[in-house]
């Protein structure tokens, strides 16, 4: 790098010798940057500072006001990091991305940036001045926003997302606010209707001009939403920065994370895979189990299929196979029937990815947990582990139906679900 900025400004005489001694005093009293100090007294302008700082890095600068970034641009940086850092991108190729900076020797941030776009980063030079008032112009001024400087991690506290009394826009209502709410508003929303409504998937396609929007309600995608790509991107940011998700954009990623709404816990899971047609990101919500497990007779079964179901789930082994769509009441269905037949003296174990019911006397398994071994490995040592209840959450590979039926025939009574809408369709997939 060449010379200093004071000198630079004293070269172009831009200040006099005692305004720049003036302004350094002030820097080693505030901790404030030198150029931030003389265009606050009114010594130089935004635009001449840039031209200083141009010279000063030998890196191209840019009139912010003069230029309009690309919204593919502003679409792939997050607002919360555009808003901590003081950037801006500006334009956007095949590999390269080109950042508006203060500092465009800040190498911490560059290597940030390309990590998070899996591009090249080109910088160029803007007074921070007129970084800011972009800023604003582009993502609108910061008091309108959670200011926790981590894209409405505030909002993901220990308190209730819901709030009393309010009445929530329809899904393509609330994605057409989204451009005149903040957007941590917009992420709670899109939570809390995904558990009132009992979503079970909301699913987002990222197409180049805009994002897909497709809820699954019931086992059925019900209809898909078109939504610009500003500011949902920043949305969708903050969920997955939120579930610890920091991923390259177009890498496969999965996080999760918890949420109370209406007085009872979600659980979010948060997964990304990049398609021909775009990255297709899929957001599931699943409640967490209640304290009271519900029992056969509070599930409305009429009293001859209750008898008939009775006789069935006593014997000492078999396979109890239940074939259904998901969000379908199976779940609660399995464990009311593991309520009624568990007996003190038997061992039952629950294999299932996020236990949804917590009950006493159940070993409940992780797959998640089992991470050197796959399913199928998984379940084959299960069935050396002497249960008399084994309890799979979903048995929709040969794989796994095997290691089910192999169970049943070796002593257990098997209680496996299959994520199918009709039997005769799992049938065939099993074929």
């Amino acid at each position: 790098m060449g010379k200093k900025i004071g000198e630079l400004l004293l070269d172009y005489q831009l200040i006099s010798k005692s305004q720049l001694e003036d302004a350094m005093d002030e820097q080693r009293r505030t901790g404030d940057k030198l150029g931030d100090i003389i265009i606050r007294r009114g010594m130089v302008t935004a635009d001449d500072l840039e031209y200083i700082l141009s010279r000063q890095f030998s890196i191209p600068s840019l009139n912010l006001h003069n230029y309009q970034p690309s919204p593919e641009a502003l679409a792939l940086i997050p607002e919360w990091y555009v808003r901590k850092n003081n950037v801006i991108p500006v334009e956007l190729s095949d590999k390269c991305l080109t950042i508006a900076m203060s500092d465009p020797k800040n190498f911490k941030i560059i290597d940030e940036l390309r990590f998070m776009t899996g591009r090249r980063i080109s910088p160029v030079v803007a007074s921070i001045y007129n970084l800011r008032e972009a800023i604003s112009r582009y993502f609108g001024d910061k008091d309108d926003i959670d200011q926790d400087g981590e894209g409405g991690e505030s909002l993901f506290e220990t308190g209730d997302l819901s709030l009393e009394g309010e009445q929530l826009p329809r899904m393509e209502e609330l994605l057409h606010q989204a451009s005149s709410v903040p957007n941590s508003e917009t992420a709670r929303r899109i939570l809390v209707g995904m558990a009132l409504e009992k979503v079970s998937h909301l699913h987002f396609l990222k197409r180049p001009n805009r994002i897909d929007v497709s809820p699954r309600v019931g086992g059925f995608i019900e209809k898909t939403y078109r939504a610009t790509r500003h500011p949902l991107s920043n949305i969708i940011s903050i969920l997955k920065i939120r579930a610890g998700v920091y991923s390259v954009e177009g890498a496969p990623f999965e996080g999760a994370f918890n949420a109370k709404i209406a007085g009872s816990q979600y659980r979010f899971s948060i997964t990304g895979m990049p398609t021909h047609e775009g990255e297709h990101l899929v957001i599931s919500c699943v409640k967490e189990p209640d304290a009271e497990v519900l029992g056969l007779g509070d599930l409305g079964f009429t009293p001859k299929m209750l008898q008939n179901y009775r006789k069935v789930i006593t014997r000492k082994h078999g396979l109890i196979l239940y074939v259904a769509p998901g969000m379908s009441g199976v779940t609660t269905t399995m464990y009311a029937t593991l309520k009624e037949i568990k007996k003190p003296d038997s061992l039952a174990i629950a294999y299932e990815r996020i236990p949804k019911v917590r009950m006493q006397g159940i070993l409940q398994v992780d797959p998640d947990r089992t991470t050197n071994v796959d399913q199928g490995e998984s379940l084959r040592i299960l069935l050396g582990q002497d249960t008399d209840i084994l309890l799979i959450e979903d048995v929709s590979s040969p794989i796994a139906m095997r290691s089910a039926i192999y169970a049943a025939l070796g002593g257990s009574l098997v209680l496996a679900r299959a994520k199918e809408k009709s039997a005769l369709g799992f049938v065939a997939k099993m074929a």
